[in-house]
């Protein structure tokens, strides 16, 4: 499966903290967030990257460039800012295979792709979300589910 990770917004709340990086290039231990990012999903069973990039895209092309530990990365650079649904559209310019999952360049919360995937086929729609759950969620908003899933 492919990947649309989005790694181009501003990272406003971040700015004082990593004044001259995107968001998703945050330091994490040794190296970027965005580089656990790439590994987990990597081991998911990914195999191809699309960076959705647009705010300070050049660091990020200029660390990770065309691969990242074997994984290949293609950039998709919007040429002004897009929102979430617009860099999406944008980057399955590059997608070569369906489906493919969006996610973005600042979360990570472990799940089976496999799984997923499985469940994605199993229903009519078209397309799914996965959700985690989470104590306090008053920025981001919830999300309503039925008891069957």
């Amino acid at each position: 499966m492919e990947a649309i990770i989005l790694a181009g917004g501003l990272g406003t709340r971040l700015q004082e903290t990593v004044p001259n990086l995107p968001k998703a290039m945050a330091p994490v231990g040794d190296r970027p967030f965005l580089s656990h990012l790439l590994a987990y999903l990597q081991t998911q069973g990914v195999t191809k990257a699309i960076l959705a990039v647009g705010y300070m895209a050049e660091k990020v092309e200029a660390y990770f460039g065309e691969s990242h530990n074997g994984l290949p990365i293609i950039y998709s650079n919007e040429p002004r800012p897009m929102g979430t649904g617009g860099a999406i559209k944008l980057a399955t310019a590059h997608v070569s295979t369906w489906p493919v999952l969006a996610v973005n360049g600042d979360t990570l919360f472990p799940f089976s792709l496999p799984s997923f995937e499985a469940f994605h086929h199993s229903t009519p729609g078209c397309f799914s979300i996965a959700l985690c759950p989470m104590s306090n969620c008053e920025r981001y908003g919830t999300v309503v589910t039925s008891p069957d899933g």
